[in-house]
């Protein structure tokens, strides 16, 4: 398993880091990064991925960084939550906040019609790795809820990282 997950992992930069190659100026569209990210695990026709938001254009970093935390909730909800059954979804929502100092992006996780979410026991690498990545590369903040319908994770970026 540990072999599956460091591939998966590898695979995520591997994206991320495509996406930054072939754009002008490294900057990555928010809308492209998510759809490229979840896209192998979701089926599209059954509307297991729901997006809300404006497409915002992402620093190289962000990217990199979202990249990893997305592919991180991806195989979570694939193995244990709303995408390991066929009427599971994805609901992503952003928005610009302006009620803190300085402005940032909220971003919205929320797995909804998977199987009822059971609290981890301990800390493992892939919770650890969503809740610090923003964090260490960005100054942003990553809050996860195991509420019993559905995980739910609201991540924070400063807009300076968002155009």
């Amino acid at each position: 398993m540990f072999i599956l997950d460091l591939f998966g992992r590898l695979h995520a930069i591997a994206v991320a880091h495509e996406i930054l190659t072939k754009t002008d100026g490294g900057q990555v569209g928010l809308v492209d990064l998510i759809r490229r990210q979840i896209g192998p695990y979701v089926a599209m026709d059954r509307d297991q991925l729901v997006l809300d938001g404006d497409d915002m254009t992402l620093a190289p970093n962000l990217a990199h960084a979202l990249g990893l935390v997305l592919h991180e909730l991806t195989t979570n909800a694939a193995k244990y939550g709303a995408l390991s059954t066929v009427a599971g979804r994805i609901e992503i929502a952003w928005r610009e906040v302006h009620d803190g100092c300085p402005p940032h992006v909220r971003l919205t996780w929320r797995e909804v019609g998977g199987p009822p979410v059971v609290p981890p026991t301990q800390t493992g690498f892939g919770s650890r790795l969503i809740e610090t990545s923003l964090s260490h590369a960005l100054d942003g903040r990553a809050r996860i809820s195991y509420d019993l319908a559905g995980l739910h994770a609201v991540l924070l970026i400063p807009k300076g990282d968002v155009g």
